[in-house]
C-alpha cells in the first residue's frame, strides 16, 4: 500500500493502519500455531510413522542414497 504525502494524506492512514493490523494479527496467530506444532514431541518411533503418512515412498523406490537423489525431470 502507498500513501503520498499530501495535505489529505491523514485521512488515508486509518485504513492503512487497520490493514496493517490485519497483517500483524495474521503474523502473530501464525507464529502462535507454529510454536504449538514445535512444542509437540515425537518419538523416535513416530517419525517414521509420521513420514510414511505424509510423504509416503513407493515400494519399488530405490533404497540408501538413491532414495534422496534427485531424479531430473521427476515432479515434486
Amino acid at each position: 500500500m502507498k500513501i503520498k504525502h499530501s495535505r489529505q494524506s491523514h485521512a488515508k492512514l486509518a485504513p492503512a493502519r487497520e490493514a496493517l493490523g490485519i497483517v500483524h494479527s495474521l503474523g502473530d496467530e501464525f507464529a502462535a500455531e507454529v510454536a504449538a506444532l514445535c512444542a509437540i514431541e515425537v518419538t523416535d518411533a513416530q517419525w517414521p510413522e509420521f513420514l510414511d503418512h505424509h510423504i509416503p515412498v513407493s515400494e519399488d523406490a530405490p533404497t540408501g542414497r538413491g532414495r534422496t537423489t534427485p531424479v531430473p525431470g521427476a515432479s515434486s
